[in-house]
């Protein structure tokens, strides 16, 4: 391992060491000047630079043992990428206070592949799981990853819809791999890392305090070519991503949501404000992003036999339950039960609370 990728290890290491600290020291010493090893000799240095609790929290750290650390890392497949290496994002170096360095478990080659971010509410209604998980289907066709946060909401549902596609999905995450937040994503996580990407900036131990969320945010909108807010109120954290891809240049879409609806009041709002752009479909997308379809693998179109074709109809516009499908239907209650789930597993409808569903075509 490198100079520079111990030395921002041994900083990371002291886990509330501010980040704009940690940029001076590493601004203050040579890039092939080891911290860690000479620790005792720069002490009147880091000093000039620390508070005494900061510079504690660094004695601390001084302590630990790097080199078990850095195995301990290894052993757990965690792959470190510096700002110093190939493989970290040039677009991430644009962000205001870059990470020095992200802990990643997956698939690193996906931080080079086209991006694009899904992210809103946590509390999302039966509309936003609908319309998240139809322009989510649409970018994985399309051939993009798709960048979210893993957190509740919005989140999980692109992050499930790209893994059930097939396709690739990147998980910025607000702590350390050793606190997955929330817990009840752990088995989302773990798909995530066989199949895609998780990063932090934050190493293992570090847990997800508030601060973090809106921080790490900046990460998700740097690392995608746009923003789509599929449905957020008006305090979603979501909107501090739009913020960030606002200020990074990048492109914000929303989708509109019911104005009775106070789900989509923060989507609504920043249409109006015209700090986002208007989309009822992810062509729209496509097409401001200059993604041309005809480029892409496509897939085959689905053949689909009566009875499917009938269900999506059925339920296009609004949620049915089990129970009015199987009166439309007539079918029995076991073949009913075996034609919902393939057509589940085709990503051609979606299970709502209540036993209901509907067609996300």
């Amino acid at each position: 391992m490198t100079v520079e990728k111990r030395n921002i290890l041994f900083l990371d290491n002291a886990l509330e060491l501010p980040h704009v600290k940690k940029g001076k020291i590493l601004e203050s010493f040579d890039v092939e000047f080891d911290l860690y090893k000479n620790f005792e000799t720069i002490q009147d240095k880091l000093k000039e630079i620390l508070t005494p609790h900061e510079f504690s929290l660094l004695q601390k750290s001084a302590k630990h043992n790097l080199e078990q650390i850095i195995e301990g890392y290894k052993r757990d497949n965690i792959k470190i990428v510096t700002i110093y290496d190939d493989e970290y994002p040039l677009h991430l170096k644009d962000v205001v206070n870059p990470p020095f360095c992200l802990y990643c478990k997956g698939n690193v080659d996906l931080l080079k592949s086209d991006c694009i971010a899904v992210v809103g509410s946590r509390k999302i209604s039966d509309y936003g799981r609908v319309v998240t998980a139809q322009f989510t289907k649409e970018f994985v066709s399309a051939g993009l990853t798709v960048v979210s946060g893993m957190a509740l909401g919005v989140d999980s549902v692109a992050h499930n819809t790209t893994l059930q596609n097939q396709g690739a999905t990147i998980a910025v995450l607000a702590g350390g791999f050793n606190h997955i937040y929330p817990s009840a994503n752990f088995g989302l996580y773990k798909q995530i890392v066989q199949s895609g990407l998780v990063i932090t900036e934050y190493p293992p131990n570090a847990e997800p305090l508030s601060y973090n969320f809106p921080v790490r945010n900046r990460i998700i909108a740097a690392l995608s070519k746009g923003v789509l807010v599929t449905e957020a109120g008006l305090k979603s954290g979501a909107l501090h991503t739009k913020n960030y891809a606002v200020d990074m240049g990048r492109e914000v879409f929303a989708i509109p949501g019911k104005i009775t609806s106070s789900e989509s009041e923060g989507t609504n709002n920043i249409i109006k404000q015209c700090q986002s752009t208007l989309v009822t479909s992810p062509k729209d997308i496509f097409y401001a992003l200059g993604i041309n379809l005809q480029e892409k693998t496509q897939k085959p179109v689905q053949q689909l036999d009566i009875d499917t074709t009938s269900i999506l109809n059925y339920i296009l516009t609004e949620k049915k339950t089990f129970q009015e499908i199987a009166d439309f239907t007539k079918l029995s209650t076991r073949d009913l039960n075996t034609k919902l789930i393939e057509m589940q597993m085709d990503g051609l409808i979606m299970k709502l609370a209540g036993n209901s569903y509907i067609s996300v075509k």
